[in-house]
C-alpha cells in the first residue's frame, strides 16, 4: 500500500492499481474506490457489514477473491477515514 496523502492510498489489487480516496462531508466519511472495471462509492463505511461489502465490491473490480487483497483493502480504508474503527 503506498500513501498519497491521508485521505488517498493505491493499492496493487490482483495486478492492477487502486485508488481509495476518502472525504469527510456531512459529519461522516464518504469513501471512493476506483478499480479497472468500476468506481464505488460509500458513505456506510462506518458500519462493519457494510465495510466488509465494500471491500468485497473493491475485489470484484479487480477480479480478485484473496484473503490477503480483502484485509489490505480494509487496512486502506480504516487507514484514510480516522474516526472509523472496524469494531463499531
Amino acid at each position: 500500500m503506498q500513501t498519497i496523502s491521508p485521505t488517498a492510498v493505491s493499492l496493487d489489487i490482483n495486478g492492477f492499481d487502486v485508488d481509495i480516496k476518502s472525504k469527510h462531508e456531512g459529519g461522516r466519511w464518504s469513501v471512493i474506490a476506483f478499480t479497472p472495471s468500476c468506481s464505488l462509492r460509500s458513505s456506510k463505511t462506518h458500519r462493519p457489514n457494510l465495510l466488509d461489502m465494500f471491500c468485497e465490491a473493491v475485489l470484484a473490480g479487480c477480479d480478485s477473491d484473496s484473503d490477503e487483497d480483502l484485509d489490505a483493502v480494509r487496512e486502506a480504508v480504516l487507514l484514510i477515514t480516522p474516526n472509523i474503527t472496524s469494531g463499531q
